[in-house]
């Protein structure tokens, strides 16, 4: 491991070298072991000197596809190509005193005469179908796959109804916005054509129902809606993953597209990117007459998103009635009372009660008026469990 410092980060090893000279102890009790080899768990150097180690070794496999991060590793082209690669990675590694896991190493063939030729060659490697196939936890085996994944999801966010209603309102709900709904699955959105998958509207189902039973209320179809939308157009920033899917594959396919390029080989290279051009007709038939972002800013996700959540919550303030349209152009407003209640309450929310958000903004406004009182009374009421508005 310093001698590949030594060779390919030479300003780093005096630092290296200072850190692993010596073995270290590793204390568990009554007991010590010394630890001798690869780099200490928790190390934040050790990603670094760890492929460095393994550099030469990767450079040299000769498959057309040939992608590694870390200690994971892809490798992809002819049954011959890939199974020299093996033998030979096997091989190398086991000279720096690495070994192959084979129990986690997983074999992806299109026909069965490629099966029996790897399985031959390696018997113990895992068999995996390429219509249930992932890569970093990413499907990449077309719409079965890409339907196992969601439905993995789908079941992760079911338990959480029992355990959210453990927890304040306010605190369930920035959680729920922050952490357990869209941040869970905004990887798998970014990097698979999510929109194509049927099972998506199974996890806005859940999200509506769990939403339900932190704000104690029921949502129809039409009031989930503008509940889905962003803060600052008046929703409670649940997001919809039927309305984000298309906007955030086309933002992560355009910022990644040059990445994307260098790592393909240039036989798998196309010319058309029929994902692509599905996901951009749905973003158009969702945000109107907005033209596509240009320039740098197609690799933003905001970019894209926010046509689509406007052109929505413009339909719904141009087909509400003219109660619905003032309830509704209020929320979007951040100095009127409604507005101030949506986008004060959720940065608050973790660490501070209901109450002691009333306190804070009643104290806020030197001379709070009776109808500002009363909206956060009402909001105060309306997050009490058992309370039902």
């Amino acid at each position: 491991m310093l001698h590949s410092v030594l060779m390919k980060a030479p300003e780093l090893l005096p630092f290296a070298y200072c850190s692993y000279r010596y073995p270290s102890l590793l204390f568990w009790g009554d007991f010590s072991i010394s630890s001798e080899e690869g780099v200490q768990q928790g190390d934040p150097l050790g990603p670094l000197l760890f492929c460095l180690a393994i550099h030469d070794i990767i450079v040299n496999l000769k498959s057309c596809f040939n992608v590694f991060y870390l200690d994971d590793g892809t490798l992809g082209g002819s049954v011959s190509d890939v199974k020299a690669d093996i033998a030979n990675l096997e091989a190398a590694a086991r000279e720096i005193n690495l070994f192959l896991n084979h129990d986690k190493s997983e074999i992806i063939c299109v026909d069965e005469l490629s099966k029996s030729s790897m399985l031959s060659s390696s018997p113990s490697l895992r068999m995996v179908d390429p219509a249930k196939a992932t890569l970093l936890g990413a499907p990449i085996g077309g719409d079965s796959s890409l339907n196992i994944v969601w439905e993995s999801k789908v079941e992760q966010l079911q338990p959480l109804g029992n355990r959210l209603t453990q927890l304040h309102a306010l605190d369930a709900l920035c959680l729920l916005q922050n952490a357990l709904a869209i941040p869970k699955v905004l990887y798998i959105l970014c990097t698979a054509p999510s929109f194509r998958s049927t099972v998506l509207s199974s996890f806005d189902c859940v999200l509506r129902t769990l939403l339900e039973t932190i704000c104690n209320t029921h949502l129809s179809n039409q009031s989930w809606i503008p509940a889905s939308l962003p803060i600052h157009l008046g929703g409670l920033g649940i997001r919809s993953v039927t309305m984000l899917a298309p906007s955030a594959f086309l933002a992560s396919a355009a910022g990644t597209s040059h990445i994307v390029q260098a790592l393909l080989p240039p036989m798998t290279q196309l010319t058309t990117r029929p994902q692509e051009e599905e996901a951009l007709r749905l973003w158009k038939s969702c945000s109107g007459s907005v033209d596509p972002p240009t320039g740098n800013a197609t690799g933003t996700q905001k970019a894209w998103d926010r046509p689509v959540a406007v052109a929505s919550a413009s339909s719904l303030i141009s087909e509400a009635s003219p109660f619905a349209r003032a309830r509704l152009l209020a929320s979007q407003q951040k100095r009127r009372v409604l507005g101030s209640l949506l986008h004060l309450c959720l940065p608050w929310a973790c660490g501070w009660t209901t109450t002691a958000f009333v306190w804070q903004s009643a104290s806020a406004w030197a001379q709070p008026s009776a109808s500002r009182m009363i909206v956060l009374y009402v909001a105060h009421k309306w997050m009490r469990p058992g309370y039902t508005p």
